[in-house]
């Protein structure tokens, strides 16, 4: 049986040797899950206040106002400020580009994972928008529910990125510190991506209308945040399998 595989990395794995893992996924786990707990709502207070700045910039009349809300072991910030409903031509046309969004874009010739993308984002907006055709006055939430629900999302997010991360790159083989670093700079990234994204929503939700926030909420919300950390642990893997692709050293790769 052959030990050493120079190119193709099918059916190979890293020999990884298990005595210090538990140590290591403390490592990697316990100083970015104790730093979240401890400064979440610091961190909430500058998102707040970040997302708060930039819409006064761009609607100088709206009525802004940064409400503390309990939970988990303290409490985190939101925004609260009047929203508006859309108007029924709004609605209407929503409606009509959904429903043609829906029923064109499989005829076209674009890749079928954008087409199944379209299809629902489109199908979201369809349903909003039926609703808010139909009866407008029971939608259960304003922009204050849906910054509270944002910001509780995302604390819980970047709790849970660590655990994430630290789990799938304990079995790469490379330096802890160099680990550490990828798991760092995924929360640092998660926290950066979450804050410009939670003012661009309630920028949209403001100047709009809430017929949008289903949207917001189900197709950019924290779907899109497993989405950049599958990817930045497959650019990582990638980057660590090219550069063992040729060495050969026995006990680096071996058959499974």
């Amino acid at each position: 049986m052959k030990d050493i595989i120079f190119y193709h990395r099918a059916y190979r794995r890293a020999s990884i040797r298990g005595k210090y893992l538990f140590l290591e996924f403390i490592f990697l786990l316990l100083p970015l899950l104790i730093t979240i707990l401890f400064l979440y709502p610091e961190i909430t207070f500058l998102i707040n206040r970040f997302a708060k700045s930039i819409l006064l910039s761009s609607l100088p009349t709206a009525d802004i106002e940064i409400i503390r809300k309990s939970y988990m072991f303290s409490s985190v910030y939101i925004l609260g400020l009047n929203g508006k409903y859309p108007s029924v031509m709004l609605s209407f046309s929503l409606f009509l580009f959904s429903l043609l969004s829906i029923s064109l874009t499989p005829m076209t010739k674009i890749p079928r994972p954008i087409v199944a993308w379209v299809i629902f984002v489109s199908s979201i907006n369809l349903i909003s928008s039926i609703f808010f055709v139909l009866s407008p006055s029971i939608f259960p939430y304003d922009i204050e529910n849906f910054s509270e629900f944002y910001i509780k999302t995302e604390v819980s997010i970047w709790l849970f990125v660590p655990i994430l991360m630290g789990t799938t790159l304990l079995f790469i083989p490379s330096n802890i510190l160099v680990r550490f670093s990828i798991v760092a700079l995924t929360l640092l990234y998660s926290v950066v991506f979450g804050t410009l994204r939670y003012a661009v929503f309630l920028y949209i939700l403001k100047k709009f209308s809430y017929i949008f926030m289903p949207l917001l909420f189900f197709a950019f919300g924290p779907l899109m945040d497993f989405t950049y950390m599958v990817g930045i642990y497959s650019l990582y893997c990638s980057i660590i399998a090219r550069k063992r692709n040729n060495r050969a050293e026995i006990g680096v790769w071996r058959w499974s």
